[in-house]
């Protein structure tokens, strides 16, 4: 409803998920902070605000993980996959060990200054379709990919800018179809000024057809000329 907030804090969840959350007003905000979690870690959050100036969905300063290596995720969304992208998240500061955030259709993102580690069942971070500033991040030791950039041919205008994370030892799954970053369909970010090493089989995997990936000031684990 209009002029709603909405805070969860200070909470330590022992079982079950974390909660479907969605917001639909632009003056409406939500906000999930300093939260504990050692058993269970799935959120979906949907934010259908366009245009906003402030950050309609905060995920900030959270201790999240998994017991059982399942599906649990962070599941953050604008829309679905053939609408436009719309809302406004930030998400920063967060420990998770083993859950992956996934990202869908978004018009605003912000990911920031957060550890992601021991994801088993997806990738570790997973971009669709959204608008999104992945910075100084530790994404260390998942299963899959640990950053994955796809947009389809409807969303060529969003752009995706990967920088100053560490991005290493990803892929301890040993496929080849994974990289410490993969990127598919249309999409075109910008990979800036990581320090990406030691993923099994490819530190970058440009699997589109359509861009080249602009990949520079990297560090990849010995000296770059």
């Amino acid at each position: 409803r209009s002029g709603a907030l909405l805070r969860i804090e200070n909470n330590e969840f022992n079982d079950g998920d974390l909660g479907r959350y969605e917001v639909n007003d632009t003056t409406t905000q939500f906000y999930f902070r300093n939260n504990i979690s050692t058993s269970r870690g799935y959120m979906d959050v949907k934010s259908t605000v366009e245009n906003s100036s402030t950050y309609q969905v905060t995920i900030e300063g959270n201790q999240l993980s998994t017991s059982n290596n399942s599906w649990d995720q962070l599941y953050l969304r604008g829309g679905n996959w053939n609408q436009e992208v719309k809302g406004s998240f930030l998400v920063k500061d967060n420990t998770l060990d083993g859950i992956s955030i996934s990202i869908q259709n978004i018009e605003q993102l912000l990911v920031q200054n957060n550890t992601i580690t021991n994801v088993q069942s997806s990738n570790a971070v997973q971009l669709n379709n959204s608008n999104a500033v992945v910075e100084n991040n530790t994404i260390q030791d998942n299963r899959y990919s640990g950053v994955y950039v796809y947009n389809d041919f409807g969303h060529q205008a969003v752009t995706d800018t990967i920088r100053n994370n560490t991005i290493v030892s990803n892929n301890t799954y040993n496929n080849s179809y994974n990289a410490g970053v993969y990127v598919e369909g249309y999409a075109n970010p910008v990979i800036w000024y990581n320090d990406i090493y030691d993923n099994n089989y490819y530190e970058i995997r440009n699997n589109s057809t359509v861009n080249d990936v602009n990949a520079k000031y990297n560090w990849w684990g010995e000296e770059t000329w």
